[in-house]
């Protein structure tokens, strides 16, 4: 996990050290997606929903690893 974690944190264009080094030392994940087409994009508002309440959890660092650098 932390081999991918380092890897994360590299993709990542213009990190600041600090952050990167707590990306680094990540042991744990959560992922969010779905395998339901939604050709129509009426779901987004709900996956941008569940990404807020995330983000409220001390410690949690929301990254979107397939975002271009």
């Amino acid at each position: 996990m932390r081999t991918e974690s380092s890897a994360l944190a590299e993709k990542i264009a213009g990190l600041e050290a600090a952050d990167a080094a707590n990306i680094e030392a990540c042991n744990r994940r959560v992922d969010v997606w779905s395998d339901t087409p939604d050709p129509f994009v009426e779901h987004l508002g709900d996956f941008h929903t569940v990404v807020g309440v995330l983000k409220t959890f001390r410690g949690l660092i929301a990254v979107d690893p397939h975002a271009p650098p």
